[in-house]
């Protein structure tokens, strides 16, 4: 009779302990995924601070030259028969002060040019300095013919329809010479800011800046666990982790997150900012929508998805603990009968 009870003593503790891991487990994994959400979470909050910041950095910069002291004086001049009427000096020597501001803009911030252009003539640039294309800490000013009308360009159409203090900010693509796209590959935004006069009832033109987008790319770098995307609103690929991926909207391929993960990049479309589970899959995923501008065509999507190799590696991992947990105590029941 003492082999009986002991074997019942067994089955129950086995039973007991088999029920009590498995419970164990359910409630392991819970605090793992959530753990891994909130990690994906924060991960996701500091990349979206950081390109916030750049973006909040190249509009300040085209505020200040839209309305620093030379812009306006140049701009006053020009509008008074090429000499401004506060100073006495010419519109000449106010451009090239201008201009030498702008060249610090590119050499401190790399960008690739910075410009003032104003809408009449056909939207004539007045100033223009691009990056050196051969020293890319250098600055190379644009002057005489090299100037260009360009009134009939999106961006400064857009520009003359800002409301006072607007930005206007192009969508994140690939820079194009002449219609086609530049190679090797350059990637850019443009930010543009209207140029007011003083007691003037319209604006005089806009400043441009042409950012190089591969500073952008440059700060989603990521040595995590995740994969770190970054796409326009449609879906396609500015960044991803395979470089081989990255443009394929440029060049018209039916690729990009709205064929990888189509769930996840409608809820974050929609506002949804926790963690997001894949109907066909188990990937994981959390994301949000950065607007430099009130421009829909410049808002982009970044989008941090855990695999499903890597979600079911923490999950398979927590199962073979729990189950030699589990079957320790089994044994140590069993070694207490015999």
């Amino acid at each position: 009779m003492v082999w009986k009870a002991a074997l019942a003593a067994f089955v129950i503790t086995a039973v007991a302990v088999t029920l009590t891991s498995g419970f164990l487990f359910h409630q392991s994994e819970k605090l793992l995924l959530e753990a891994m959400g909130h990690e994906m979470t924060s991960t996701v909050a500091g990349k979206v601070s950081e390109l916030d910041e750049y973006f909040a950095e190249v509009r300040h910069d085209a505020r200040l030259l839209a309305e620093i002291a030379p812009t306006r004086s140049y701009v006053n001049a020009c509008r008074n028969g090429g000499v401004d009427p506060a100073t006495g000096l010419s519109d000449e020597v106010w451009r090239r002060q201008v201009e030498q501001i702008c060249t610090e803009l590119v050499k401190d911030r790399h960008y690739l040019q910075v410009r003032l252009i104003g809408f009449a003539d056909g939207g004539r640039e007045l100033v223009r300095v691009d990056r050196d294309p051969v020293d890319p800490s250098g600055a190379v000013p644009v002057r005489a013919t090299g100037l260009q009308q360009k009134g009939e360009r999106g961006y400064v159409q857009a520009g003359r329809q800002l409301a006072a203090g607007e930005f206007h900010v192009s969508p994140i693509n690939l820079n194009r010479e002449h219609g086609r796209i530049q190679v090797p590959w350059q990637p850019t935004q443009r930010f543009v800011y209207q140029v007011w006069p003083e007691n003037a009832s319209e604006p005089f033109g806009v400043v441009v800046i042409n950012t190089d987008a591969s500073d952008i790319v440059s700060r989603l770098q990521f040595n995590g666990n995740f994969e770190l995307s970054l796409t326009n609103t449609a879906g396609g690929y500015i960044y991803h982790p395979d470089p081989s991926r990255r443009w394929g909207f440029e060049f018209g391929r039916e690729e990009g997150l709205q064929y990888d993960h189509p769930t996840a990049l409608q809820a974050v479309l929609a506002g949804d900012r926790n963690l997001i589970w894949n109907d066909h899959d188990y990937d994981a995923h959390v994301g949000t929508v950065l607007t430099p501008s009130e421009n829909p065509a410049s808002h982009v999507v970044l989008m941090l998805t855990a695999q499903r190799s890597a979600v079911l590696a923490k999950v398979t991992a927590l199962r073979a603990m729990t189950g030699l947990i589990a079957g320790l105590i089994i044994l140590a029941a069993l070694g207490a009968i015999g």
